[in-house]
């Protein structure tokens, strides 16, 4: 650091105080890049000698003028270098979206990821002998990244196996429904994948945008591709739910009814709409409380009634149970009795790969 020392006219060490100005300066000027030569002349040019040490005022000025002047030329030299070389392409900074108004970015393919270096959180192995891992698709928000996950049962190496796509209620995850059948899916040997909303709170529907191929549905869609080509990885295709429950029921309706892969449908204390589902008829299992607030077993009667009178060709594709509770997944017997229905129930004909929709 520099110290620069100062007292008024007319005391002592006034002189003393000028010297310690003089050296900080020049001290200030070699510090910032300036050359003795350069400070001498620059010192010619306004009094022909160096005049830091001159018992003149003004020369002992135009010294101090010429050595702080040495160094900033120099600077303004590295600063014009430095922004001729953000100019170039290559070294250009990207550019964000201001967080207060984020734009989603669609999930990227399995070929897509499998194409690219990205870092994938490695599968863990849980004491029940399964294996849960990451799946590396997803948004990217302003205050968070929702992608989803997946769970293989005990032995599931080349053995085909019956799968579950669960979606979550609001303000839930993947990883949050999945607590509830894993149990289930260690007793049942079913896969389970549970991807992410969009937002946190809800999943886009066909009311929400122009198209019912909403961000939603290609992600779910981009969840199940990427679970169905893991390694050692064989789906039943003819045993294949879709699943959701509050929020996500309605969802689950929409995707299942435009794809040819889903053989069935489980909405638990949800509902749905004529207007968010297709043409293709499904098998439904539709399951709800006897205290549930939302979602009450007149509220849910009156609904089927309503949608199977707009789209009469469901009018046998749905199987209603009432059970004992709220609004929420605690209920053992409830989550069972429709893995029970699901694997036992034929489904729809289904393909090994899902409906080549625009994306």
């Amino acid at each position: 650091g520099l110290h620069l020392a100062w007292s008024p006219p007319g005391e002592a060490s006034s002189s003393l105080s000028k010297s310690r100005l003089n050296l900080a300066l020049v001290s200030a000027g070699r510090t910032l890049g300036g050359r003795p030569s350069w400070i001498r002349r620059v010192d010619q040019l306004f009094g022909g000698e160096h005049t830091l040490t001159s018992p003149h005022p003004r020369r002992r000025s135009m010294g101090r003028f010429a050595a702080a002047c040495s160094g900033c030329c120099l600077l303004l030299l590295l600063v014009a270098a430095g922004a001729a070389d953000c100019q170039d392409p290559s070294n250009a900074i990207p550019t964000f979206p201001p967080s207060a108004a984020p734009v989603p970015i669609p999930p990227p393919s399995y070929w897509q990821i499998a194409t690219r270096k990205v870092w994938v959180m490695p599968p863990q192995k849980l004491a029940s002998g399964g294996v849960r891992g990451n799946i590396p698709l997803g948004y990217t928000n302003a205050n968070s990244r929702r992608n989803g996950m997946y769970y293989l049962p005990r032995g599931y190496q080349n053995r085909r196996l019956p799968v579950m796509v669960m979606l979550h209620g609001s303000a839930g995850s993947g990883s949050q429904v999945f607590h509830y059948y894993k149990t289930l899916a260690d007793k049942y040997r079913f896969i389970f994948i549970g991807p992410d909303s969009h937002h946190s709170l809800y999943w886009l529907q066909p009311g929400d945008s122009n198209t019912p191929f909403t961000e939603d549905y290609q992600h779910v869609l981009a969840c199940y591709e990427y679970v169905r080509h893991l390694r050692n990885v064989m789906f039943d295709y003819s045993r294949i739910v879709m699943g959701g429950n509050s929020r996500g029921g309605y969802s689950a309706m929409n995707i299942a009814t435009r794809t040819d892969w889903a053989t069935h449908v489980h909405i638990t204390h949800s509902s749905m709409t004529a207007g968010t589902a297709g043409e293709r008829v499904v098998p439904v299992w539709i399951s709800t409380g006897e205290k549930d607030p939302l979602f009450g077993a007149g509220t849910t009667q009156k609904n089927i009634a309503r949608f199977i009178g707009s789209k009469p060709n469901f009018r046998k594709a749905f199987t209603f149970e009432l059970f004992r509770g709220g609004h929420s997944l605690t209920n053992k017997l409830e989550l069972e009795a429709s893995v029970k229905w699901w694997l036992q129930t034929p489904g729809s004909p289904s393909r090994k790969t899902y409906l080549k929709t625009l994306v």
